[in-house]
């Protein structure tokens, strides 16, 4: 029998129909034990995520890192989740899109992969890694490409604001 995969699932209630096959379903009941940490990552449904949050705090505060959880928010389609609430998570979903939770959670460094996006210099583990692994390849590319997005939006509404101060004086 193939081992699964371990995923806690925060804020539903059971499994859902689309849950894959290869990953194991592991309630997370919305006030585990106080020395409790995560072993696998979580996935958030949108309705628990203001729950959700001041667990992913405590358990920031008791990791060496300060790292939040490895978390996944779920949202119903069509639905908008909350812009102060993106930042406790790795990566957000929306109902259809199982693939790429399966792409997510298919290798352990996928969702942490996204950190390095920034970064002058990957070492050189990671870009063997990157280049090896088919879901952090895909998963790099596609946060390099936010990060670049959102530098050249910066940079325009700068630049905007600098034109419009220099007609000003």
């Amino acid at each position: 029998m193939e081992k699964k995969t371990k995923v806690y699932a925060f804020g539903f209630k059971e499994k859902p129909y689309w849950w894959p096959e290869g990953f194991e379903f592991v309630p997370l009941n919305e006030k585990p034990s106080v020395d409790w940490l995560p072993d696998a990552p979580i996935v958030v449904h949108l309705k628990s995520v203001r729950s959700f949050i001041p667990l992913a705090l405590r358990i920031a505060r008791f990791r060496p890192s300060g790292r939040l959880p490895e978390a996944i928010l779920y949202k119903p389609k069509g639905i908008k989740e909350p812009a102060d609430t993106t930042p406790y998570f790795d990566a957000v979903i929306e109902e259809g899109e199982e693939e790429r939770f399966v792409e997510l959670l298919s290798c352990p460094l996928t969702l942490t992969i996204g950190e390095w996006a920034d970064e002058k210099v990957v070492p050189g583990w990671l870009k063997e890694h990157i280049r090896d692994c088919e879901y952090c390849g895909r998963e790099f590319v596609r946060r390099v490409g936010i990060h670049r997005e959102l530098q050249a939006i910066l940079w325009w509404k700068g630049t905007k604001r600098e034109m419009s101060d220099d007609k000003i004086h």
